[in-house]
């Protein structure tokens, strides 16, 4: 599937990763996903080995993009 993602936005989410390093490693091995339940708010988590961990939205396109598109990951 060809990568459709707007410049600005590629450029953030490589801006996101260069913040936090750590996460390249993570991202073969830690999913994440939205959940939504009916009258809240979304709320994002990633699954790691301790458990699932909560958070923001910003975290969660920047591995969700990585993981489907990101050859630099």
């Amino acid at each position: 599937m060809a990568d459709r993602t707007p410049l600005y936005l590629k450029l953030a989410y490589q801006e996101w990763f260069d913040q936090h390093p750590e996460a390249r490693m993570e991202i073969a091995t830690t999913t994440v996903r939205q959940q939504k339940l009916p009258g809240s708010p979304a709320a994002y988590v990633k699954n790691t080995p301790g458990g699932e961990v909560q958070i923001t939205k910003e975290e969660f396109d920047a591995r969700y993009w990585a993981r489907e598109y990101a050859p630099f990951v």
